[in-house]
C-alpha cells in the first residue's frame, strides 16, 4: 500500500485533518468578516459575508464527523472534571499548569 493509503486508514490523520481544516475554515470566515468590514462596497460586504457564512457552516458539519470537535463533548467533559474537581480530585488545568 502506498503512504497515502497508510495515512488515510489512520484514524489520528483523519482527525488531524477534519481539525486542521475546520481550523482553516474559521481563520477564512474571520479574514472575510473582517475583510468585508473594511469594505466600502455594499455589494462586496455581501458577498464576503455570504462567504463566511458558507466556511462557518462547512466547518460546522465538519464538526459533527469529528466527536472531539463537538461543543457537546466539551461540556461533557467539563461537567465531569467539575464533578472530579468537587470530589478532591485536581482539575486537568491544574495538572497542565503543574505539568502532571
Amino acid at each position: 500500500a502506498s503512504c497515502a493509503d497508510r495515512l488515510w486508514d489512520s484514524e489520528l490523520f483523519r482527525s488531524d485533518l477534519v481539525e486542521i481544516t475546520v481550523y482553516f475554515l474559521s481563520d477564512y470566515a474571520n479574514r472575510c468578516i473582517v475583510r468585508a468590514d473594511r469594505s466600502i462596497s455594499r455589494k462586496s460586504r455581501a458577498a464576503l459575508a455570504r462567504e463566511a457564512i458558507e466556511a462557518v457552516q462547512l466547518a460546522d458539519s465538519l464538526c459533527l464527523e469529528a466527536p472531539h470537535l463537538q461543543l457537546e463533548r466539551w461540556i461533557e467533559d467539563a461537567r465531569g472534571w467539575a464533578k472530579a474537581g468537587a470530589a478532591g480530585d485536581r482539575d486537568h488545568a491544574t495538572m497542565a499548569v503543574e505539568g502532571d
